[in-house]
């Protein structure tokens, strides 16, 4: 039986949902025609019809263009999607459990007893798209390069050193035992590719984020800005040979349109579809739709280095202010949960029995007074992103806080922009963004935001108390404990309310009800890079 969601909009916003997303990643973005050839070469047939026999190809509707192709580029859904069908790695998850694995170019893994070294057994016989082998000078350069990149900056104080041990062994050292450490080297963001492809970019100059040259079970074709990536099947894929031989992936620049393209089985596959049209879509005949929950969690930051909101005080009489079922049904249409805790549901370390400061905008005014400020007396902004699933639910909070007496404007401003005074410049009063991560463990995300050094420490969090316990979590190899340090996270932030947490989304996919297999909804960072398990019924 499919699910059906309610659809509760909030008073407070006259918004239009029509783009609105839920968890999904980053907008959809134009450009011009030129292609980019990858390392497979070749063309397919991505054509959809209204029939499904016979049919060996896909046309799968995308919310936005990827930022790459590569392994590590980005940390959306998109790109972790397409690259995790381009690029293999290591391990692979099992598909209903992200906490066991399956073999993947590595045949066989192994932790030492106190958890500093992993050693890996590569397999045999690998070929990459252009036709050479795989050797484990490729996994070493590739496991190092993919090391250094943003998506994967929690992983890089852990790991040591990473160097081959004889010819099919690698070795991965950690500083420290690290609990969640398998786990990473079954995300996209550690996908296997060719050094001397990699360096033969470097020398003329090609952005290796747009081309390929992996081992995975499909092989880049072209790639047509602002438009559509074409992918064929490779069929000396170690795993076997894929059903489907030909996948686009096509740029929806509406999404209305793209849902009405489902319904014409003019394409059989959307990723993330518009929160306004996911019931529609669910309620098809020729519709199934996925709910895969997000690894994203969404929030309203304080940047506590400015006035008032280095003020614990205020800080607290807000955590009163925001309603988070409104900014759930307001601004994102009710696809999703309401996530008061510090990690998404589905993340080891979740408190599932956290309660955080209820809404009572009584209490808020109450508080702000004591703290000495009246209605009006406080002014300040929210900056956030262009993409809807980030401004209508900032739109929300805004009413929020507008209700309490306090002044907010939003600025809003395209994503590139946003990461640069937001992420780098820091220079806002109040955001509201999200925080995830390709492991489904607290430690990424914690570490991320609260830890002195975190890179998403956006708050400005400083709390010597703060990083001891994620360095002992960061550390022990006890699940008990780790889980119990987890909580005391979520208990300081609410004793000091660095943040707010509202709500996860969903990666939701909706697709053809004749395609079989590969459709879990399990939490996962990219559940659908998994198309060579597809088929056509």
């Amino acid at each position: 039986m499919k699910k059906k969601l309610s659809r509760i909009l909030a008073v407070t916003l006259a918004l239009s949902l029509t783009a609105a997303l839920a968890g999904c990643g980053s907008s959809s973005s134009t450009g011009d025609t030129a292609s980019t050839e990858a390392a497979g070469g070749g063309t397919g047939d991505s054509s959809s019809d209204s029939g499904s026999e016979g049919k060996d190809s896909i046309k799968f509707l995308i919310s936005y263009e990827p930022q790459g192709v590569s392994p590590g580029a980005a940390s959306k859904g998109v790109d972790f999607t397409i690259s995790g069908n381009i690029y293999d790695t290591l391990i692979r998850e099992m598909p209903d459990n992200r906490s066991e694995f399956r073999e993947g170019l590595a045949t066989e893994w192994t932790l030492s007893e106190d958890g500093t070294e992993l050693l890996f057994t590569i397999r045999d016989g690998v070929k990459f798209h252009d036709g050479s082998d795989l050797t484990v000078e490729d996994v070493v350069f590739s496991l190092q390069w993919d090391l250094e990149q943003a998506p994967n900056a929690a992983a890089q104080p852990v790991i040591k050193s990473i160097e081959a041990v004889g010819d099919n062994q690698v070795k991965v050292t950690c500083n420290y035992a690290y609990k969640p450490l398998i786990n990473l080297f079954a995300t996209p963001g550690f996908g296997i590719f060719s050094k001397a492809f990699y360096e033969q970019c470097e020398a003329d100059g090609t952005n290796f984020l747009r081309v390929e040259c992996g081992t995975g079970p499909y092989i880049l074709d072209e790639w047509v800005s602002g438009s559509s990536l074409t992918l064929h099947a490779n069929d000396e894929w170690w795993g076997g040979e894929p059903e489907i031989k030909n996948v686009t992936f096509e740029v929806a620049q509406d999404s209305t349109t793209a849902a009405l393209m489902m319904q014409n089985d003019q394409a059989d596959a959307y990723f993330c579809p518009a929160a306004a049209d996911t019931q529609m879509l669910d309620e098809l005949d020729n519709v199934n739709y996925n709910y895969a929950p997000s690894s994203f969690i969404y929030y309203m930051i304080f940047n506590t280095t400015r006035a008032p909101f280095d003020d614990p005080a205020v800080r607290e009489a807000i955590s009163y202010a925001i309603d988070r079922e409104a900014v759930l049904q307001g601004g994102v249409a009710g696809v999703g949960q309401v996530t008061p805790f510090c990690v998404a549901p589905g993340f080891f370390g979740y408190d599932e029995d956290y309660e955080a400061n209820p809404y009572d905008p009584d209490k808020a005014v109450e508080l702000l007074s004591a703290a000495g400020y009246n209605e009006g007396d406080i002014t300040c902004t929210m900056v956030t992103s262009s993409e809807t699933w980030y401004q209508n639910p900032a739109q929300v909070v805004q009413a929020n806080l507008q209700e309490i007496g306090i002044n907010c404007e939003i600025e809003i401003l395209e994503p590139a922009a946003f990461k640069q005074q937001v992420l780098t410049q820091k220079d806002f009063d109040l955001s509201f963004y999200n925080s995830g991560a390709p492991i489904s463990d607290a430690d990424p995300v914690l570490w991320g935001n609260y830890h002195t050094t975190g890179d998403y420490n956006l708050a400005g969090v400083n709390d010597p108390e703060v990083d001891a316990i994620l360095e002992q979590a960061r550390q022990s190899l006890d699940d008990a404990e780790r889980e119990e340090l987890y909580s005391q996270i979520g208990e300081l932030n609410k004793e000091n309310n660095w943040y707010i947490y509202t709500h996860t989304g969903y990666n939701g996919a909706a697709y053809n009800t004749h395609i079989k297999n590969g459709f879990y909804e399990c939490n996962n960072y990219a559940i659908y890079n998994n198309i060579a398990e597809w088929t056509w019924e």
